[in-house]
């Protein structure tokens, strides 16, 4: 994701500085971490184990919040520096 937003702000002939590429690495780290979280916790929720099916609820409430945290910025950079020639 943080290489694909980064071509884009590029194609609009902006960079992003090190704070925001910085950002941009933690924000896509942490949504990938937690994808992978809550795949594993949802295995074992199918798999039968109750613990894993209530601590899957908790990731899930995580993981969305990166999402929408990842989105946010987002969604802030490309409006930044698209002059509104790309669409996000």
């Amino acid at each position: 994701f943080s290489t694909m937003i980064n071509s884009l702000v590029e194609k609009a002939g902006n960079t992003l500085s090190d704070k925001q590429q910085n950002k941009l690495l933690e924000l896509t780290n942490n949504w990938f971490q937690l994808s992978k979280e809550t795949q594993q916790l949802q295995d074992k929720a199918i798999g039968g184990d109750i613990k894993a099916g209530q601590e899957f609820d908790n990731k899930v409430k995580e993981l969305k919040k990166a999402e929408r945290d990842l989105s946010t910025f987002t969604n802030t950079v490309m409006e930044r520096y698209s002059n509104n020639s790309y669409c996000w």
